[in-house]
């Protein structure tokens, strides 16, 4: 029993602590690209069920099994009610923090690491526009796929061919939930090179033809159109879109990417009306880099080659799981770090099991008392990395717009077959928070319903202040 406690009394710990974390969410409505996706999977035949699989032309990402079917499973059991899929997205992500620590266990066999690294992803604030953005499920569900799939990867080097075939059915599942997921062969092929120390071409194939395949079909016979949103370059931004990931990292806010007027140096301004989150986020920083020193330091003395190349295989996962985006100049979230922490985490928590072994050897109060500051740190920051993001993240914002907006929309009684015209105050927020015509559109179940961006007239119900 106090084995097992062990072996998952932190991860439980992990899961409880990240809903109380991010807890606010749970009560948080729809907003922007959730009216899209909310509309798109409002189906009533099977042959509109098969659509949903046809890439479309109007959007880039194609995520069939991240949107539409859940989206249309949740809306046809629950309504558009919000709270049914807070609780989902959550519950996703309580199966990806058990994945990852079942990952780290199973690649580095040592239960401190698997531990750590689980609660360390359970409240990194990388998560937190998912909790909030329910169109963004596919960053959960994407990664929940691909974890699951490298696990049975791992599992049928034992010689079951069964658990190979679910590895690639599952891989199949990821790269039609989220396209970050493509990232999978590499990330296999860096771990069969640098830690197993061998090349099996058989067994990667299929893995590197499955996303051949649908990116091939999707490009060349339902090609999108990509914006300057989604363009791409190499330059001097590909190296603040580093910067600006490794922050996240150690649990900055995502508005930081906004704040720097030189590379290293943050607006003053930002610094002064902010300074309790700067610092906190400061500490913690040190607090990790302290930490990350001296145990990266005692590995490196230790020269155990299978734990060094444990640590640089989790160091190409995180540059890998960058790959998709990291060239996308004007398109950066924290969020596309769900894929790459856990490479972080490895080669953190590996070094980190290493050093404390070292301490216990002197004083075991010092193994208790290091990892104490890396858990407390950790908690310390997401929590201030929340209640600053309450203050100014667009996320809760437009959700409490669109929330606010679609009440008062309610109030208005109008005929069935009368037109109706919505005024908005023009304003960039309210038309993200509605989606321009999306929201009221799925709320009144009206197609002819228009949402006016501009001052009220006599002519239109008016849900400006």
């Amino acid at each position: 029993m106090k084995n097992k406690f062990y072996h998952y009394g932190l991860l439980i710990a992990a899961i409880i602590l990240a809903a109380i974390i991010f807890r606010e969410s749970f009560t948080s409505y729809f907003f922007q690209d959730d009216w899209f996706s909310l509309k798109i999977a409002k189906i009533r035949t099977l042959d509109e069920f098969i659509a949903f699989f046809i890439p479309r032309r109007d959007v880039i990402y194609y995520r069939p099994l991240g949107m539409q079917i859940p989206f249309f499973i949740l809306q046809s059991l629950f309504g558009s009610i919000p709270f049914p899929f807070r609780l989902f997205v959550f519950l996703v992500h309580a199966g990806n923090i058990f994945l990852v620590h079942q990952l780290i266990k199973k690649i580095s066999g040592k239960i401190l690491a698997a531990n750590i690294s689980a609660f360390l992803y359970a409240v990194s604030g990388i998560h937190y526009t998912v909790f909030y953005w329910s169109s963004t499920l596919s960053f959960f569900l994407g990664p929940l796929f691909l974890f699951s799939s490298f696990y049975f990867y791992l599992i049928s080097r034992s010689g079951h061919k069964i658990f190979y075939l679910i590895s690639l059915g599952l891989f199949s599942a990821a790269l039609i939930s989220n396209e970050m997921t493509v990232v999978l062969p590499l990330i296999l092929l860096s771990y069969t090179l640098l830690v197993l120390r061998k090349f099996n071409l058989r067994q990667l194939s299929p893995f590197f033809l499955l996303p051949m395949i649908l990116f091939a079909v999707r490009f060349l016979f339902f090609p999108p159109v990509i914006s300057g949103y989604y363009s791409l370059g190499i330059g001097r931004e590909t190296f603040y879109s580093l910067r600006n990931y490794f922050l996240w990292s150690l649990n900055w806010p995502e508005e930081v990417q906004g704040q720097f007027y030189k590379f290293g140096l943050l607006n003053p301004q930002f610094v002064r009306e902010f300074a309790s989150y700067v610092l906190i986020f400061t500490l913690t920083t040190l607090v990790n880099l302290f930490l990350s020193f001296f145990s990266v330091s005692q590995l490196f003395k230790n020269k155990n080659s299978a734990s060094l190349h444990l640590f640089w295989f989790g160091i190409i996962w995180y540059l890998i799981g960058l790959t998709p985006i990291i060239f996308f100049r004007f398109h950066a979230f924290s969020y596309y770090l769900i894929i790459s922490m856990v490479g972080l985490l490895l080669s953190f928590s590996c070094a980190f099991e290493i050093f404390v072994s070292h301490l216990s050897k002197k004083n075991n109060r010092g193994t208790v008392f290091f990892t104490a500051m890396l858990l407390i740190s950790a908690g310390v920051s997401s929590i201030f990395l929340v209640a600053f993001n309450s203050k100014i993240h667009w996320a809760p914002r437009r959700a409490r717009i669109a929330e606010r907006l679609i009440v008062r929309a309610k109030t208005y009684p109008f005929d069935g077959n009368k037109e109706v015209i919505f005024a908005v105050k023009p304003d960039s927020e309210n038309k993200h928070a509605l989606n321009n015509q999306d929201a009221l559109q799925f709320i009144f179940k009206r197609e002819d319903i228009v949402t006016s961006y501009s001052f009220a007239s006599k002519y239109k119900f008016n849900l400006t202040d």
